[in-house]
């Protein structure tokens, strides 16, 4: 996965594009977000990793940023492993909480994701046109197609 070029897209689209999202970071940066998720998403780190890299996340992401990404979490944990993602469910999560990037958590898309998450999906135009993909069936998971 090309995550540090994510998180230098992050951090150029950030400061750019979206000024109040790159403000509200504390003293970590954009890059120290990214490397937290990754962190969290390793199945094989210590207690003290993972405890760290959620207080870098609660120190620096706000409350609806915290939701969406539990809300990714869930829609991933439910779903088996292996199994296809459901066209259905990425729309819903994509209409309900597209500007903050759910659906593409949940469709594999951890990079854009996170920058869809601080640049609120481009200010409602990114999500559109994902919801308008995912109805037409031409942004499918990553790692495979929809069931």
């Amino acid at each position: 996965m090309h995550i540090h070029k994510f998180a230098f897209l992050l951090l150029l689209v950030g400061t750019m594009v979206f000024p109040l999202s790159a403000a509200s970071l504390s003293q970590r940066g954009p890059v120290d977000v990214v490397t937290a998720f990754e962190t969290l998403s390793r199945p094989a780190t210590t207690k003290a990793e993972r405890k760290e890299a959620r207080q870098i996340l609660r120190d620096n992401l706000d409350f609806k940023q915290r939701l969406a990404i539990r809300a990714a979490a869930s829609a991933r944990k439910h779903a088996a492993p292996g199994k296809d993602r459901s066209q259905i469910v990425a729309a819903v999560l994509c209409f309900a909480l597209g500007t903050l990037g759910v659906h593409r958590f949940y469709l594999g898309y951890i990079g854009i994701g996170v920058i869809q998450l601080f640049t609120v999906g481009m200010f409602g135009v990114w999500s559109f046109v994902d919801l308008i993909r995912i109805l037409l069936g031409r942004l499918e998971p990553k790692n495979g197609s929809y069931t």
